[in-house]
C-alpha cells in the first residue's frame, strides 16, 4: 500500500480549478509528505501498515457516527 504520484504538477490546470492553494498543497505533498511517508514505510513496513489501517478505520468509524447522527436528527422538526 503506497500512494503513487507521477511527480508532475500541471499548474495551468490546477490554478484554473482551485487556485494557488491546490497547487501549493500538491507541491507540499510531492516534495515533503510523500518522501517522508516512503521513508517511514521503508524503515518499518509492518508498523506503517498498522498505522495506515488504524487511521482508515478511525476515519470510517467517525464518518459512520456522523452519518448516524445526521439520520437521527433528520426526522426532528424544530
Amino acid at each position: 500500500m503506497w500512494p503513487l504520484t507521477d511527480g508532475r504538477l500541471n499548474s495551468a490546470n490546477l490554478s484554473s480549478n482551485g487556485g494557488d492553494f491546490v497547487v501549493a498543497r500538491r507541491l507540499i505533498l510531492s516534495r515533503y509528505a510523500s518522501p517522508w511517508l516512503l521513508e517511514f514505510h521503508n524503515l518499518d513496513s509492518d508498523l506503517y501498515d498498522r498505522i495506515a489501517f488504524q487511521s482508515c478505520l478511525q476515519m470510517a468509524t467517525e464518518h459512520d457516527s456522523d452519518a448516524k447522527q445526521q439520520l437521527g436528527s433528520a426526522g426532528q422538526v424544530w
